[in-house]
């Protein structure tokens, strides 16, 4: 005989809230051209050549902040400022770099950077932290600082290299860390202020310059590229 067991109330709330939050890790695909990318080099281009910062300015007052040797763009951990790529601004693109820092390092990377004087509240920043093995949250490595918890901490013990892919396309956003997604968002979708900003991230700029924080500790950046994605997104087939 098949007998029914009763199915509690609670029990069946919680399986759905399970099955939907696996739903949403899983199927949140929100940008088709930075997940055709995945796996392919073709038409990045190098935005650091690994032995001078000819192509880069140091914002603040301490322009001994940044330096590039060994075919890395180090910050040494001076505090107060930040440097970008200074030869354009950029729309919509893919970027990927990788990092390493020292223990307890906080940094970042500014995307869409509209007021160099003022990078932290004129862009958005996607946080870098030595944080390995505990739990992500707003402001853990792949966060969209204050904004967006990545669905997984994937950084990697102080001392190690890190790879980071951050896709942007027309208010889109992705990021990877260490090859697996961590943050798949809408900007369009939040249109009212969130955590410390006041300005929407719907209303952000949607091009600007792109730069990393100095926040006082040191931290290593290699292969820096980017590959330029046309200003409208192809239309789905």
């Amino acid at each position: 005989m098949i007998t029914h067991a009763h199915r509690h109330p609670v029990s069946l709330t919680l399986n759905f809230a399970i099955v939907v939050t696996l739903l949403s890790l899983t199927a949140c695909v929100t940008c088709p051209r930075c997940l055709a990318a995945e796996n392919d080099e073709t038409e990045f281009k190098p935005l650091f050549d690994g032995k001078t910062l000819d192509d880069w300015e140091i914002m603040g007052n301490k322009k001994d902040a940044f330096t590039a040797e060994d075919g890395v763009l180090h910050c040494h951990g001076k505090g107060g400022a930040w440097i970008r790529y200074n030869k354009r601004e950029f729309e919509n693109f893919i970027l990927r770099a990788d990092y390493k820092l020292d223990p307890k390092t906080n940094s970042g990377l500014f995307i869409h950077v509209t007021n160099p004087k003022d990078p932290v509240y004129s862009s958005f920043e996607v946080q870098i932290l030595d944080d390995h093995g505990q739990e992500p949250n707003k402001h853990s490595s792949g966060a969209i600082y204050d904004v967006a918890t990545p669905m997984f901490n994937m950084s990697k013990p102080a001392g190690e290299w890190n790879e980071v892919e951050i896709c942007c396309d027309n208010g889109k956003v992705i990021v990877r860390w260490n090859g697996r997604k961590v943050i798949d968002c809408d900007f369009n979708e939040l249109t009212k202020p969130i955590g410390k900003f006041k300005t929407p991230y719907a209303k952000l700029g949607r091009k600007g310059w792109i730069g990393m924080q100095d926040h006082g500790h040191p931290i290593w950046f290699r292969n820096i590229r980017i590959k330029e994605l046309p200003a409208r997104a192809a239309k789905a087939e």
